[in-house]
Order: C-alpha cells, then structure tokens, then sequence
C-alpha cells in the first residue's frame, strides 16, 4: 500500500480542522440550551456566525470531494470544486461587502444606526440628534402586521409629511413612532386626522425611536421655526424613558463602538432580510384577547418600576418639558402634552395569558392597581403651566365599549387607525374646551 504523500496528509488535515469548524458551527448549537443560541434560522443560529458558516461549509464540502475521490481523479475534481466554490463566494461578498460597508456605509461605527431596528438606508448620523431619517424618502408596502399597505414619504427635514408643508402651520406635532405613524396611511394619523377636523394646517415632527430629549431639539430646531399656535407632544408609556435615559447617556460617549464591522457588515448584507424572515424572539409571551381566538405575541410588559429603574430618563423627560414650555411661552404658542398608554394598561381586564406566570411577571398588581407614570408628568405640567392630557381613561372606556375595533395593532402595539381616530377626538375635545 503506498504511503500517503505531503499534499494528500495536508489535504487530510484542512478537511479535519473545516470540518470541526463546521460543526462547531452548524452542529454546536443544537445541542445547547436554547437560551443560549442565536435568533436567526428559527432562533438556532447568530447571524454572525451563519455568515462565518456558509463559506466554512462550502470549503469543507469541496475538501470531503477532494479526499474521497479516486487518486487519478483528486486534482480534477479538487480543481472543479475550488472553482465553483471561489465562484460563489468571491462575487458575492465581493458585491454584498461593497454594498453593506461603502453603499451603507456600516464601515463607519455610528451608534444610533448600530441598532438593529434603525436602516442605514433610510437614516444618516446627526451630531445633535443621534439620527435623522433621510429626506424625501418614499416607499409603499405593509410592514408587520399593519391594517393594510401604505403609502410613506419624508419631507425635506426627513419627517412623515407631504412635500407642499408651508413655512408657517397651525398646529406642530411632536412625538415618537406613535406620533411618526409609518404604520397607518399618511393621512390617517392623529396629527392629520385633528388637521382635518378643525380645518387648520399641521405638521408632523413625529420619529421613531426618539425620546423626550430628541423631541424637545425636533421643537427648537424645526417645530417653532413653524410659528405654531399649538404644539402637541406625545409621549408613549411603553419605552419613552428608557429612550430618554439611553439618549442621555449617548451624549455623554457619543462615539462609542458597539458593534464591531465584522456586525455591521452582516446586519447591513444584501442577504439580512432574508434572514430576518426566520428570526425568532426569545422569551415571547403569548395572548388572548376575551372573545378572539387569535394569539398574538406581547411586546410591552406593564413594570411597576419602571420609572424608578429609569431614573435618569425620567429628570431627563421633565427637563426637556420645563425648557419646552418655556420656548413655547416665549413663541406665543400653547403646549399640549399628550400621554399615550400601553396596550395592557388598556385590555388587562380582557387579557387572557396562556402562562400564568407571565401574567404575574408582565401584568402585577400593585396596591390593587396598575399605574403608568403618567403621575409625575401630570404634575410636572401643572408646575409648568401647560396642559395634560393622559388618554388612558378615553382608551379603556373605548375598549370596554367595543372590542371588536382595536387601538393598538397586535403584536406591535402602535396604533391601529381606530386608536388615531379615537386620538383625535380627545384632541380635538380638548382644543374646543369641551
């Protein structure tokens, strides 16, 4: 029997070591607990190391055809499988690296747009900000579980308006996401819908993913550039302090690195989307609504110490509305503060929990009642001398009247079109004096 040459023990060995890699990769996973896999591929798999496995795998399938091939037919077929594995992988990354580290940009650390739920595409670094959607950006589809397809588009200052806004408006908005709608028709969010209603000119300075400190730069940079007789801030129950808190500590190291490029790279590749369509969340927690058979997954859980565990965020909310209704006083203009709840907050008397102990860890009872912290804030604004609106109570008599049009979108919890219409009208009540 002949004795193995130099190239053939070589070949051997990188079969070994990719294959090992492989496995550690692809096998690895599956035999730790869940908690500890990834999220992508049904919740198996990180998606860093999908893209570091696909290119192992190949490789190691090309070296198994090498090693078990005939002697006379090795340099042939290892010739064959090199080349078609180069030629896969070299086009690709060639044209999804230029694509995700020059065309996006995700070679540049940028804090803001490092997050999973902020687009590179859509969005641009803002040293005052965090991130600024870009301008006059327009798309049409149905993203997640929204009532049906829109039609979205930013102005020049990159926010949810048409392009004909004037130089001078009745009534400035300013918000989060709830406020931004992209999951409703454009004009079918509060902001326009009270437009309409009172048959007077509105903007909408409305974005996602912003906290109180970013809204109240949104009113001085852009919002009583408008000359407003009114302004509305809406703030959200769900994450407002938390976004607060995190906008604080950002300014404090605005150039931190919190993912690293081989990160950004993959979470800006031609391929994330498809990956995206196969992730799984980890601990979901699973509802009923009384009456309604469909499940649907819970994204904010009601803390009782939520305001204490964001404390920061807090101070940080009720200094942005001192200096907000300071520069609405000195601008002629009436600030609204407008206090939007949860969505258990409103249907906790209608929620069925399929675990009891989620029920106990998301939805607790304290001191026989369940309150957001909208106290502070109503307080504030009384200090303040601005107005204060909390929604709450107009939501839960709106739900326990009827069920059957909801107000928040399930699973998503922004507002369906009923939950704006039903803003609008405590808007409108309140502007009337009614």
């Amino acid at each position: 029997m002949p004795r193995p040459t130099a190239t053939r023990l070589v070949t051997v060995a990188l079969f070994a070591l990719f294959a090992l890699a492989a496995a550690k990769i692809w096998i690895g996973p599956l035999f730790v607990p869940r908690e500890h896999r990834g999220d992508v591929l049904f919740g198996h798999y990180h998606l860093v190391d999908v893209y570091r496995g696909i290119p192992i795998l190949l490789i190691t399938v090309a070296l198994a055809l090498v090693v078990l091939s005939p002697a006379r037919l090795r340099k042939p077929i290892g010739h064959r499988a090199f080349a078609l594995v180069l030629g896969i992988l070299v086009p690709f990354f060639a044209v999804d690296l230029g694509w995700s580290l020059f065309w996006v940009g995700a070679r540049k650390p940028a804090y803001w747009l490092d997050e999973a739920h902020i687009s590179r595409l859509q969005n641009a670094p803002d040293p005052e900000l965090g991130f600024v959607r870009k301008p006059n950006i327009e798309w049409e589809g149905a993203p997640g579980d929204v009532e049906a397809a829109i039609h979205y588009r930013t102005d020049a200052n990159g926010f949810h308006n048409p392009p004909d806004v004037g130089d001078d408006v009745d009534l400035v908005f300013v918000g989060d996401s709830y406020t931004e709608a992209a999951q409703v028709d454009e004009g079918d969010c509060f902001a326009r819908l009270v437009g309409r209603e009172l048959d007077r000119s509105v903007v909408n300075l409305g974005r996602g993913a912003y906290g109180p400190p970013q809204e109240l730069i949104v009113l001085r940079r852009f919002g009583l550039d408008y000359t407003p007789d009114v302004v509305v801030w809406q703030l959200f129950e769900g994450n407002d302090l938390g976004d607060a808190q995190k906008f604080v500590e950002w300014r404090e190291d605005p150039h931190r690195v919190t993912r690293s490029i081989e990160e950004r790279y993959v979470h800006n590749s031609l391929l994330k989307p498809l990956f995206d369509a196969t992730t799984r969340v980890r601990h979901r927690v699973f509802l009923r609504l009384e009456g309604d058979d469909r499940r649907f997954r819970l994204r904010y859980r009601f803390d009782p110490t939520y305001a204490e565990a964001k404390a920061r965020g807090l101070e940080a909310t009720l200094d942005s509305l001192r200096e907000g209704a300071a520069l609405c006083r000195e601008n002629g203009a009436r600030l609204i503060v407008l206090y939007l709840p949860i969505m258990l907050r409103v249907y906790g008397p209608w929620i069925r929990f399929e675990d009891d102990a989620d029920r106990a860890r998301c939805y607790p009872e304290v001191d026989g009642e369940r309150r957001g912290w909208a106290a502070p804030i109503a307080a504030a604004c009384d200090e303040f001398g601005v107005d204060f609106l909390d929604v709450t109570p107009t939501f839960r008599a709106h739900a326990a009247a009827d069920r059957s049009k909801g107000l928040y979108i399930r699973t998503d919890e922004h507002l369906t079109r009923t939950g704006h219409e039903v803003v609008r009208d405590a808007l409108v009540a309140r502007l009337r004096g009614t």
